[in-house]
C-alpha cells in the first residue's frame, strides 16, 4: 500500500499540496498528512476520500502530459 502512495505523489505536479487542498477544501497540511500516510486517524478524515481521488486523478492527468510529451519528443 505504501509503494501505491510513493507512486501517486512521484507523478503528482509541483504544487500539488495546494492545488489539491484548494479543489478539496482543506488545508495543504491535511494533504500531506493524508498522502504522506503520517497516522491511519488522517486516513478517517473526512476529506481522506476526497483527498485521495484529486490526487489520482491528478497524477493519471500529469503522467498523460509527460508521456505525450516524450513521445513527441522521440518523433523529432
Amino acid at each position: 500500500m505504501e509503494a501505491n502512495y510513493e507512486e501517486i505523489k512521484k507523478n503528482l505536479p509541483m504544487g500539488w499540496q495546494k492545488k489539491i487542498a484548494d479543489t478539496v477544501g482543506c488545508s495543504p497540511i491535511t494533504v500531506t498528512n493524508v498522502l504522506g500516510r503520517r497516522s491511519d486517524k488522517n486516513m478517517k478524515s473526512r476529506y481522506a476520500i476526497d483527498v485521495l481521488s484529486c490526487a489520482i486523478k491528478m497524477a493519471e492527468e500529469h503522467k498523460k502530459a509527460i508521456d505525450k510529451i516524450s513521445n513527441q519528443a522521440k518523433s523529432l
